[in-house]
């Protein structure tokens, strides 16, 4: 199946730290060569951030084409991140948007997909954050 354009926001809750810089990185089947690359910086706001859309490409057939995720946070309290190898991929019945939430006070990762209609997708996953 051929790539697809599709889009992910995020949303970063850390209101006891200043936040130096956020990556958040995709990719398909974990290939180095089929990556996205999502960088957000924001110094000055520690609140509730929820970004524009952001361009990934997704591909949907098979195990070989899971959509890797990898956030790494830096704070003046420390560098937080989630485990590496960590998929959560686009369902056959989502339509091509995601969300991502950066919970820093939780120390949760959640991922959440959208149908064509905008209800809930696929059941989406959470991995804890690290430090």
């Amino acid at each position: 199946m051929a790539l697809q354009d599709a889009y992910t926001r995020i949303g970063y809750i850390n209101p006891n730290a200043t936040t130096t810089s956020l990556y958040l990185r995709h990719r398909i089947g974990n290939d180095p060569n089929r990556e996205s690359w999502i960088y957000y910086y924001e110094p000055n706001n520690n609140d509730v951030v929820s970004l524009p859309r952001l361009p990934i490409r997704i591909e949907r057939s098979g195990v070989g084409n899971r959509d890797y995720w990898y956030m790494n946070v830096e704070t003046n309290r420390g560098v937080f991140r989630i485990a590496d190898n960590f998929y959560c991929s686009f369902s056959s019945s989502d339509q091509n948007t995601n969300r991502c939430t950066v919970d820093m006070p939780a120390m949760k990762f959640r991922m959440y997909f959208y149908k064509p209609d905008g209800s809930p997708g696929s059941s989406g996953c959470t991995k804890s954050i690290t430090f």
